[in-house]
């Protein structure tokens, strides 16, 4: 990458995607809201048998990366407070 004034600046490039949702977390079920992404698919026979059960349930080819992925809660009728937490990542990335 290079700055208005030609000088370069070094930059390193990310693949996000695409993500694909493997599973929806629910407050009711789990006890909080969350989704999971896969990411590249993993040939069959390096995925073991709980992977692939995991991913047979929602009709999906195993994946390489699994994230979760919190969301904030939201308010129900009739709750005393619309607090909602930040949306947080089990995965943190520095840079």
């Amino acid at each position: 990458m290079f700055n208005p004034d030609g000088s370069r600046v070094g930059a390193t490039a990310i693949e996000v995607g695409p993500c694909v949702v493997v599973q929806k977390r629910t407050e009711e079920k789990e006890g909080y809201t969350a989704v999971q992404l896969g990411f590249l698919d993993k040939p069959e026979r390096k995925a073991n048998r709980a992977e692939t059960g995991h991913f047979a349930k929602a009709g999906l080819k195993p994946k390489r990366v699994l994230r979760e992925f919190r969301l904030p809660r939201t308010p129900r009728p009739g709750s005393r407070s619309g607090r909602s937490s930040r949306p947080t990542c089990s995965r943190s990335a520095t840079s």
